[in-house]
């Protein structure tokens, strides 16, 4: 409120956008709706952009039919740390970052895309063969990203699949799916 007083309303934003992240953190709640945690990523990606500005740009949909889907929470956000710690070039002033959610056939979709420095493709073959094992955590790399895989496992069973590939940037695209229940409105 006092940045709001004195009007410094980016310094605002920023307090704020960074409060909601620790209440997102500490909350108990082990699922969230998939427009929640894209909100809460785009907060996080907020907050780099701020760090770094100029240099990053995002951009964040969400179908409607899919917003209230339920998910396990920080399901999307470890795989957007990933492109900030592996795949951003702070040198550069285009560095981009995508998120979607949608609805495709009875499946929902979630896509998390960057233009970053990539990944080799062997090392990328190599983790997207750990993540179709069970306890894929056991190896001990790429713990984000097998820790997103495991808990999705276990929240939606075999109905659930994670791909990852390099996209038309040379950066990595994962995509997410998982059924859709029509009546309800969720998996």
């Amino acid at each position: 409120m006092y940045a709001v007083s004195l009007e410094a309303d980016e310094l605002a934003d920023v307090v704020y956008a960074f409060a909601a992240l620790l209440r997102n953190n500490i909350a108990q709640e082990k699922t969230t709706t998939v427009a929640a945690e894209l909100d809460f990523c785009e907060k996080y990606f907020y907050l780099y952009q701020m760090r770094y500005p100029d240099r990053l740009a995002y951009s964040f949909l969400v179908a409607d039919e899919v917003k209230n889907v339920q998910i396990p929470k920080f399901i999307i956000q470890p795989l957007l740390e990933n492109y900030f710690v592996h795949g951003v070039d702070y040198t550069r002033i285009d560095n981009a970052g995508s998120l979607k959610a949608y609805l495709e056939k009875d499946e929902v979709v979630i896509v998390v895309k960057d233009n970053g420095m990539g990944m080799p493709i062997e090392k990328m073959s190599e983790l997207q063969e750990e993540l179709l094992k069970d306890n894929s955590l056991i190896e001990g790399k790429s713990i984000g990203i097998k820790n997103v895989n495991e808990r999705m496992r276990g929240f939606f069973g075999s109905r659930y699949h994670m791909n990852m590939m390099r996209n038309e940037t040379g950066g990595v695209t994962i995509e997410i799916r998982f059924p859709f229940n029509k009546q309800r409105g969720e998996f």
